[in-house]
């Protein structure tokens, strides 16, 4: 598929087309945003937030910046929690079992 146009951009791989667009949407659209639009309301009551250390797709400044936003909607009495795991994104899904089950369910307790 090399040398297809899949968009207007891009005439490589469709895969090269898919991370164009998604950085183009997540650069627009941010969760911050989503939050300020929101009202300012603080709902949250509980955020246990994975990042890998080697992740290639959400870059550490990234993952600490989404960490903020969260806490900015977390309610009075709420806690958020960074928790930071070796390998990459793909890694982190492959072991979903070791790390996001607990994290999920210490999420879950902490409301």
């Amino acid at each position: 598929m090399t040398g297809r146009r899949c968009a207007k951009t891009c005439t490589t791989l469709p895969m090269d087309c898919l991370c164009r667009s998604r950085r183009k949407i997540f650069g627009t659209l941010t969760l911050d945003k989503v939050i300020r639009a929101g009202g300012g309301r603080r709902t949250l009551g509980s955020v246990v937030q994975l990042q890998a250390h080697d992740d290639g797709y959400i870059a550490r400044p990234e993952g600490e910046r989404l960490l903020s936003s969260l806490r900015s909607a977390l309610a009075d009495d709420a806690q958020a929690q960074l928790r930071w795991q070796e390998g990459g994104h793909a890694a982190a899904f492959l072991q979903q079992q070791a790390v996001l089950v607990p994290a999920i369910v210490d999420a879950i307790d902490a409301l």
